[in-house]
């Protein structure tokens, strides 16, 4: 049987898909057959959601199905791949850290020095709404007078984000540890293991492929959250939709409302004062 690698090229005929299949696999910890898993693919599904719009997500998961139903009598797969794979209707799945849960995962002991490493990655992401390819690019002389500047990969654009107290260490050891760097898959186990370990166990409801899903919170963790941290904190502290999206280099209002976490309605003593 042909490997991953090959059997995207082989569909690939009108050029472009497979690419962005690949690099969307990549992201996941899928890099060939043997790493597809039920987990894995909930990562790859919320990987495409959070980062593409609707319509291209939907595509997307299309490309992967037909892939994966042409080679599927020769791999061990779980039996609702399928449906973990659908988009249809279904919200991608959405799990932050509260202000005091980044401060538990900041304060936790990481196990190996490369959980060190991600717990590091994470919170300048989580502290920053930068992403991991930028993050790890981050070094002592991107700060100026407070302030994190940078280039972003993914869009090019110029940046400039106020730099918490405390990032300025993270970032120097991080930059000087790049030889912990671990794959997404990894970086993800990571992430969930620091949380686990620090207590962040609430019990939460997402959604998985249309389905609702009960467990403690660091059960649904992924390199995603830190942006959706960043973006759910700062819309509690009232911080207005534009202004997160400019933060998060958003190209509409409508992306950043994907990265907001609407479980949490604040009112005001006025309003609160109806229910009672």
């Amino acid at each position: 049987m042909r490997t991953l690698q090959e059997a995207i090229s082989k569909m690939d005929n009108k050029g472009g898909a497979g690419a962005s299949l690949r690099k969307h696999l990549a992201a996941s910890g899928i890099n060939e057959w043997e790493d597809i898993s039920r987990q894995s693919l909930y990562d790859f599904r919320d990987e495409v959601c959070e980062a593409v719009a609707p319509s291209t997500a939907r595509t997307v998961m299309a490309y992967a199905k037909a892939l994966i139903n042409r080679y599927q009598d020769g791999l061990n797969l779980p039996a609702d791949w399928a449906k973990i794979l659908s988009v249809k209707g279904a919200a991608p799945m959405k799990t932050y850290l509260n202000e005091e849960e980044l401060e538990a995962f900041a304060k936790t002991e990481p196990r190996t020095l490369r959980q060190k490493w991600v717990q590091s990655v994470f919170l300048v992401c989580a502290y920053t709404g930068l992403r991991v390819s930028d993050a790890v690019r981050l070094t002592t002389e991107n700060i100026v007078g407070g302030s994190l500047h940078f280039v972003a990969q993914k869009t090019r654009k110029p940046g400039a984000i106020p730099l918490k107290q405390g990032l300025d260490r993270r970032i120097a050891w991080i930059a000087s540890h790049l030889d912990l760097a671990v794959t997404p898959a990894a970086y993800n186990n990571a992430v969930r293991q620091i949380a686990r370990d620090a207590g962040i166990d609430t019990e939460v409801v997402v959604q998985k492929a249309g389905k609702e899903l009960k467990g403690p919170k660091w059960m649904f963790l992924s390199s995603h959250s830190a942006r959706i941290s960043t973006a759910t904190c700062l819309a509690r502290r009232g911080v207005s939709t534009g202004d997160i999206g400019s933060l998060l280099q958003h190209s509409s209002t409508a992306m950043t409302e994907r990265y907001i976490v609407r479980d949490h309605i604040q009112l005001s003593k006025e309003a609160l004062a109806f229910f009672k």
